[in-house]
Order: structure tokens, then sequence, then C-alpha cells
């Protein structure tokens, strides 16, 4: 038995923001993203 198993609401809330860090933001671009994708595809 877990305390999960009982939940009444969920787990994240609306407001939930992702993680944000402007010193990776600073470089971090969408061709960085796209890499990614196309490495996860493999």
């Amino acid at each position: 038995m877990s305390v999960y198993d009982n939940r009444e609401v969920p787990a994240y809330r609306d407001d939930f923001e992702p993680y944000y860090n402007r010193n990776i933001a600073a470089w971090w671009s969408s061709a960085h993203d796209e890499m990614l994708l196309r490495l996860m595809d493999r």
C-alpha cells in the first residue's frame, strides 16, 4: 500500500511551472530540443 493509492486530487497542480534555469536558457535553443528528439527516436 502506498500513500498514492488513495489520491483524491491530481498529483500536479494546474499552476505547475516546468523547471526553468535562466543560465541554461541563455544558450539552449530549439535546435537542441530537435537534436534530443532525433536521438530519442533512434
